[in-house]
């Protein structure tokens, strides 16, 4: 299986990252032209557990914006959209704000039933001027989607784990779960809402959800 790749600084971060995961790494590949770091990539270096779906589709996309859409490759892993999540930088520095406020909020209040208080008070002290209001978590959404400060973007469940620091992820309302769900990803796996947890990925067996960007 060969990666054809384009010399860039930013594959070629990836490239030094995929160094950390070596002793993870089981499927060889044949040929990586990847520049020569310091600890050479020879061929044959198993990058297949770095190349995570959610990890592959950020690649594919610095891939498109330096290279105009030139092909990457059918790849796919065994990596965990966890594993993935530890490359997954804030998109913004709103992000980065946002992040940082919402996990010192969740960590200070770690309670359960109360993730819009939670969520909301931290997009007020990070980003200003948003301002959520109502009593259910899925009425952000409809908020947020028409803020200025946020973009909306379209994910699939198993990705959640893998959106960067900031990231807020909005839960519809079912039967099950009336008030929906909303948390902040913390851009290694977890969520922060009113605690810090393991990211989400359904809500009651519901994977109806929403993902909103900081600016």
């Amino acid at each position: 299986m060969k990666v054809t790749i384009i010399r860039s600084a930013p594959l070629y971060a990836l490239a030094e990252q995929a160094l950390a995961l070596q002793d993870r790494l089981r499927t060889p590949v044949a040929e990586l032209p990847f520049p020569t770091p310091a600890r050479e990539l020879r061929p044959g270096f198993d990058i297949t557990a770095l190349l995570g779906m959610a990890l592959l589709q950020q690649i594919t996309r610095a891939m498109d914006a330096i290279s105009g859409g030139r092909d990457l490759g059918q790849l796919t892993a065994p990596a965990t959209p966890v594993e993935a999540a530890r490359f997954r930088a804030p998109k913004s520095t709103n992000g980065q704000r946002l992040g940082d406020a919402a996990e010192r909020n969740a960590t200070d209040r770690n309670t359960v039933g109360w993730c819009y208080t939670g969520v909301a008070d931290a997009i007020d002290e990070a980003i200003p001027g948003v301002g959520l209001y109502g009593m259910s978590a899925y009425m952000a959404a409809d908020q947020l989607a028409k803020s200025a400060q946020f973009d909306e973007v379209t994910r699939s469940a198993a990705e959640l784990s893998s959106l960067p620091r900031g990231a807020v992820v909005v839960w519809g309302k079912t039967a099950a779960s009336p008030d929906g769900h909303i948390s902040i990803a913390l851009g290694d796996g977890r969520e922060a809402s009113d605690h810090v947890e393991a990211q989400m990925t359904s809500l009651r067996g519901h994977t109806n959800f929403r993902v909103f960007l900081p600016k």
